[in-house]
């Protein structure tokens, strides 16, 4: 159905145009169809005209029986883009028309309703009831958009325990405060929905504000009374809060100033602690010498191996930073100190080279050397024909272990001398003169030296090595033996070559003393039979 003034779309069962406000007349009833139009009647055909005959008086026709109204179903308008034109509206007025003869008259037209007084103030309580609807929706979007601002300190507090110099800050935050004021306020954010799946923003919220702030954390230790302490909130938390959820967050750091804390006396646990030290630097080892030790504590060596003279040594409890809880628990004190340090000192050290051996210890090596080497040269030369010409010091060999553990044989020390014997003998009664060259060595092994220089080994046990025999012959198959060797290749290959991949050798031989053997070979036979016994 349309409005006959606007042609708009009404209801079927409208009264007045929603658009224009015109009335809309009631349909005619349906019960009843318009009556069908008469059946034409016959036109006569004209008669000829004829000789005059008497005038025929004309017979009424029958009106025809009335059709009872079949019930037609009503067909909607279709609708026209051209508004329908009412009449008296730009058309001349019509004629009115008689109903032919036998027909009834048209009925009246029906009378135009009435306009409807209360259309105006519906039409303005439907605009002001749309009005509110969309004010409230825009209302319900805006709160749910909304950005909520916390200041995360508003629940903040830092609570400082313990003692003077060894207090400690803690962080307090009333969350249930926090759920009080924000509890209804805080919303997800499209990603915190699908991060937090199963909880509610709140709940979430604060999970995610435990990491970073959990109640009763220990933010600062060590503290005294007037201390500065500060707390300052993670960025890395800030974001993920607003990130996840329609907040903006305060981001101002906590500060607070140490009082309130308690003296407590102060203990050296370490006053009765000894070190002990074993062996010769730079092999020395250490361990702890405890003595009475009133607080149960067990102690540690940060260093107790491959020890040398200056070497630093830290010694700790084996209760490590939890020492000054642990004292404040049980005996109510705190340690002066968690630490003490020492300087290793005192002990004896293993040369390693000859610049480490002091010149009045190499004195003293040289003067004990002599003695073993004169002392062996006394046992080999035992017969009336043999007689010592000399015996020169010629340097020595110095070998030092190259690892860096202890051995049995840290160093070794060879002395050398050059020793020269006088034979004279008789052979078939006519005297030989000759003399033999050779080369002797005095060993010692493990030199260590003392903070005084002195010799931390018992030097008296150099000795003359005897793994070395020499047999002197001459004419008539005299032979004399001795310990030594003959030249300096025999005695380096013998005592320096087989260690030169375990030791560092350091030569300190004094090579003119082998620039010659010097031996001579006999002389010729000297006829020593007294004159008068030809």
């Amino acid at each position: 159905m349309f409005c006959k003034n606007c042609g708009s779309t009404l209801p079927d069962n409208a009264t007045f145009c929603g658009n224009c406000g015109t009335p809309v007349a009631a349909p005619a009833p349906a019960d009843a169809a318009p009556a069908a139009a008469p059946a034409p009647v016959a036109e006569v055909a004209p008669v000829a005209e004829a000789a005059p005959v008497a005038p025929v008086e004309a017979v009424p026709v029958a009106a025809p029986a009335p059709v009872e109204a079949v019930p037609v179903a009503p067909v909607e308008a279709v609708p026209s883009p051209v508004p329908p034109v009412m009449p008296g509206e730009g058309m001349p007025p019509m004629a009115p028309v008689s109903p032919a003869p036998g027909m009834a008259a048209p009925a009246a037209p029906a009378a135009a309703p009435k306009k409807n007084k209360w259309l105006l103030p519906v039409i303005i309580g439907g605009s002001a009831f749309i009005f509110v609807v969309i004010a409230v929706i825009v209302i319900a979007v805006v709160l749910a958009n909304r950005i909520t601002k916390i200041d995360l300190n508003e629940f903040a507090s830092i609570e400082y325990t313990g003692y003077d110099t060894v207090g400690q800050a803690k962080f307090k935050y009333d969350y249930e405060q926090l759920e009080e004021k924000y509890g209804k306020k805080i919303r997800f954010t499209s990603a915190g929905k699908v991060f937090f799946p199963d909880s509610t923003p709140y709940e979430a919220f604060e999970k995610l504000l435990k990491t970073s702030a959990r109640d009763g954390r220990v933010i600062s230790r060590k503290l005294s009374n007037g201390d500065e302490v500060e707390f300052k909130w993670s960025s890395a938390l800030i974001t993920s809060l607003e990130s996840y959820f329609k907040v903006e967050i305060a981001e101002d750091k906590l500060t607070g100033k140490v009082s309130g804390l308690k003296e407590a006396t102060k203990v050296d646990v370490f006053k009765n602690v000894e070190v002990e030290y074993k062996g010769n630097a730079p092999y020395a080892t250490a361990s702890v010498k405890s003595g009475s030790n009133e607080y149960g504590l067990r102690f540690r060596l940060d260093k107790s191996n491959q020890l040398k003279n200056g070497d630093t040594i830290t010694i700790t409890t084996s209760r490590g930073d939890d020492l000054t809880n642990y004292l404040l628990e049980n005996y109510g004190v705190i340690p002066e100190s968690t630490s003490k340090t020492i300087t290793v000192s005192g002990l004896s050290s293993v040369i390693m080279t000859p610049d480490d051996i002091p010149s009045t210890l190499m004195t003293q090596l040289i003067e004990q050397a002599e003695a073993a080497n004169k002392a062996r040269l006394a046992q080999d030369i035992t017969g009336n024909d043999q007689s010592l010409v000399s015996s020169e010091y010629a340097g020595y060999y110095f070998l030092a272990n190259k690892s860096s553990s202890n051995s049995s044989s840290n160093n070794m020390l060879f002395i050398i001398f050059r020793n020269k014997v006088h034979h004279s003998y008789t052979y078939n009664k006519k005297t030989y003169e000759s003399d033999l060259v050779f080369y002797s060595v005095c060993n010692i092994n493990n030199l260590t030296v003392n903070a005084e220089g002195l010799s931390g080994v018992d030097i008296t046990k150099m000795k003359a090595l005897t793994n070395a025999s020499l047999r002197y012959t001459t004419v008539g198959y005299k032979s004399w033996w001795y310990h030594g060797y003959k030249n300096h290749e025999k005695l380096k290959g013998n005592l320096v070559d087989p260690f030169v991949d375990k030791y560092n050798v350091f030569d300190k031989v004094d090579y003119s003393k082998f620039d010659t053997d010097n031996n001579s070979t006999p002389s010729e036979p000297q006829d020593t039979t007294p004159a008068d016994a030809a």
